[in-house]
C-alpha cells in the first residue's frame, strides 16, 4: 500500500492532494503546490556548484525528519490571501510564506500551483527573486518572448478571478524589497541599473536622472561610489534604418544620443571596423511614419526604387499590395505590357547579408482587377509551359535511360558471342548520327585549315607544324575571309607554276605528290561515305560498334 512506501515525499505528496480535494469538497479554495526541480540552462560554475551541493547537503540532513516537506504543499485561500499549509509533526500546520524556502532545494527556480490550471507562485516562496531566481529560468535567456508565462496561458486558472489581486500584492512586495548592495545582485535586475551593465544600444535618458541610491566600491585601495539609477531610465537605442522598420522616423536636426560602430556599415563604406560612425537615436527623437499618397497611377518609392513596406500602415494611400499573387514571377511582365506602374514591397532584410527581402508588389487599387485578370491568364500560360517542360525533360532523360540500357545489352550479346538482336539495335539512341555527322564537318574544317598552313609554310619555305591529336578532336570554324585567302594562294601558286619554264614536268610531278603527301587530309572512312550518300535503315553487323547512322522517329518514343 501507499503508506507502507519509504519514500516520504511520496507519502507527502498523495496525502496533500487528498487534503486539497477535501478542502474542495467541502466549498473551500484550494490548490496543490509543486517545487519543479529542473537542471540549470547554462554552465555553473566551480562555486555555483560548490555552493549548492553544501546547500543541499544541509536540507537532506532535515529529510530525516517527519517534519520537513519535500517538493509539494497546499495552499488555502483564507481571507484575502493564499496561506501555505504544510505537514509537519505528521500533521497539516499553516506556516508563515517566508518559512516555505528553507524546506524545498536549493535554488529555487519553478513553483506551480495546480487548481484546474496553471499559475505560477514562484514569486511569493523566492527570497532572491529579482536578484537570483528570474536569472536561472528561461525568460532570462529568451528576452524576447516569455516562453513560461504563454504555457501558463494555455491552462487558465478555475480561480481566475483571484489572479489579478494576487498580481497586485507580488508587485507590491517586490517593489518594497530593498535594493542590492553588490554588482552580482544588479546587473540584469529589473528594477535598478547602473552606469557599466548600461549596453551598446542603450542609454540613460533623461541624462539628469535622479539616482535611487549608492554603492560603495574599493578601486585600488580607495573607497568610491557608483549612482543606482531605476531601470525605468534605462531606454532603447537605434539607428534611422531600424526606426523606419518600426514604422518611426527620425526628425531632422535630431542630435544622435550616441555613436556606436557598425561594422556592416564600415564594411560598406570601407573603414576600420572600430569607427564609430553609426548615429543612434531614441524614441523621443521620432515621428510616426505618413504614409505617402499616390497620384496619377504612380506608386511613391524610395531612393531605391521600392516600398519600404515593413508594417502595413506604411503602405502608400490609393495603393494595394499584392502579397498572393507572385508565384510563378510574371507580376511585373502582366504590369509591363498593361502599362501599370508597378513596384516591389521591402518587407524586411536578410539578418546575415544585410539584402532586403522583396514580399510583393504595390500597384495602384484602381488597377487591381486588371492586373489580377492578367495574372491569371499569364499564369496558366506560364504553368502549361513549365509542364511542357517538365514533360520534354522527362523524356529525354527515359530516352537516355533506354538507350544506354539496349547499348549494355549489345555490348554484353558480342562479347558473348551471340547475335546480336535486330529489334534490339532499332532502338538504340537517334542522337549518333548527329554526332558522327558533326565530328566529319568538324574534319573537314580542320583538313582545310592544316592545307592553309601548309601551303603558307611551303611558301616561306618552312616546314608545316603537325597537327596534334588533340587538336583534331576539337571543332574549329574557318571563316569565309580564311576561305577565300586560301583560294587566293592556291590561284598564286598555278600562275607561278606555269610561269616557270626552267623546271621540267618531271619534277613538277614530283614536286607535287611530295606536297599531296605532306598536306594529305586524313580521308573519311567508308562507312562514312556510305552514311553520307545514302541512309540505311537500322542495319547493322554484328561486329560493328554501336555506332550507327539512322534517323528514328520520336513516335517511337511517345
Amino acid at each position: 500500500m501507499w503508506w507502507k512506501n519509504e519514500d516520504i515525499s511520496f507519502q507527502y505528496f498523495l496525502r496533500t492532494c487528498l487534503y486539497v480535494a477535501a478542502i474542495r469538497a467541502f466549498g473551500g479554495i484550494a490548490r496543490l503546490v509543486i517545487d519543479a526541480k529542473v537542471h540549470h540552462h547554462k554552465p555553473q560554475s566551480e562555486k555555483q556548484i560548490k555552493d549548492t551541493k553544501k546547500k543541499n547537503e544541509e536540507i537532506a540532513f532535515r529529510i530525516r525528519e517527519p517534519s520537513v516537506i519535500l517538493n509539494s504543499w497546499c495552499e488555502v485561500f483564507i481571507g484575502k490571501t493564499w496561506m501555505p499549509v504544510i505537514i509537519k509533526s505528521n500533521k497539516f500546520s499553516l506556516v508563515e510564506t517566508k518559512a516555505v524556502e528553507s524546506f524545498l532545494c536549493w535554488p529555487l527556480k519553478y513553483c506551480m500551483g495546480f487548481d484546474g490550471g496553471v499559475r505560477d507562485v514562484t514569486p511569493r516562496y523566492a527570497s532572491k527573486w529579482l536578484e537570483d531566481t528570474k536569472k536561472l529560468r528561461l525568460k532570462y535567456v529568451e528576452k524576447n518572448t516569455n516562453y513560461w508565462k504563454e504555457t501558463c496561458e494555455l491552462f487558465p486558472s478555475r480561480n481566475k478571478h483571484l489572479e489579478i489581486e494576487e498580481t497586485k500584492e507580488f508587485n507590491k512586495e517586490l517593489k518594497s524589497a530593498p535594493i542590492p548592495k553588490t554588482i552580482a545582485a544588479l546587473k540584469g535586475h529589473p528594477l535598478y541599473v547602473m552606469r557599466r551593465h548600461v549596453l551598446k544600444y542603450e542609454c540613460i535618458y533623461p541624462e539628469d536622472t535622479t539616482p535611487v541610491g549608492q554603492i560603495k566600491l574599493k578601486v585600488k585601495g580607495e573607497e568610491t561610489f557608483e549612482d543606482i539609477f531605476p531601470r525605468k531610465a534605462l531606454k532603447k537605442l537605434h539607428t534611422r534604418g531600424t526606426w523606419l522598420q518600426n514604422a518611426r522616423v527620425v526628425r531632422d536636426g535630431e542630435v544622435p544620443m550616441k555613436m556606436v560602430a557598425s561594422w556592416m556599415q564600415n564594411k560598406k563604406a570601407g573603414t576600420d571596423s572600430d569607427a564609430k560612425n553609426s548615429p543612434l537615436f531614441g524614441e523621443w527623437q521620432t515621428d510616426w511614419y505618413k504614409a505617402p499618397i499616390a497620384k496619377e497611377g504612380l506608386v511613391p518609392r524610395n531612393d531605391f526604387g521600392n516600398v519600404d513596406l515593413y508594417q502595413m500602415c506604411m503602405l502608400p494611400i490609393g495603393t494595394v499590395f499584392l502579397e498572393d499573387l507572385d508565384e510563378f514571377g510574371v507580376v511585373s511582365r502582366v504590369c509591363r505590357k498593361l502599362g501599370i506602374d508597378a513596384a516591389k514591397a521591402v518587407v524586411g532584410f536578410d539578418g546575415k547579408k544585410g539584402y532586403p527581402k522583396i514580399g510583393g508588389y504595390v500597384i495602384c487599387k484602381e488597377f487591381e482587377q486588371t492586373v489580377r485578370d492578367a495574372y491569371v491568364e499569364a499564369a496558366a500560360i506560364s504553368d502549361d509551359k513549365a509542364r511542357q517542360k517538365s514533360r520534354s525533360r522527362a523524356k529525354k532523360n527515359w530516352r537516355k535511360l533506354l538507350a544506354l540500357y539496349f547499348a549494355k545489352k549489345k555490348v554484353e550479346r558480342l562479347f558473348a558471342g551471340r547475335e546480336v538482336d535486330p529489334q534490339l539495335e532499332r532502338v538504340i539512341m537517334k542522337g549518333q548520327r548527329r554526332k558522327m555527322d558533326l565530328e566529319e564537318d568538324s574534319t573537314d574544317e580542320e583538313t582545310e585549315l592544316e592545307l592553309f598552313r601548309a601551303k603558307s609554310a611551303d611558301k616561306k619555305g618552312t616546314a608545316a607544324p603537325k597537327s596534334t591529336g588533340r587538336a583534331r578532336n576539337k571543332v574549329k570554324i574557318v571563316d569565309d575571309e580564311t576561305i577565300e585567302s586560301i583560294e587566293s594562294e592556291e590561284e598564286e601558286e598555278e600562275a607561278t607554276d606555269d610561269s616557270d619554264e626552267e623546271e621540267s614536268q618531271d619534277d613538277k610531278k614530283v614536286s607535287k605528290k611530295d606536297k599531296a603527301k605532306a598536306i594529305q587530309p586524313r580521308q573519311r572512312s567508308t562507312r562514312a561515305k556510305k552514311t553520307a550518300a545514302e541512309p540505311v535503315k537500322y542495319q547493322f553487323s554484328g561486329s560493328e560498334s554501336s555506332e550507327f547512322s539512322a534517323e528514328s522517329n520520336d513516335e517511337d518514343w511517345d
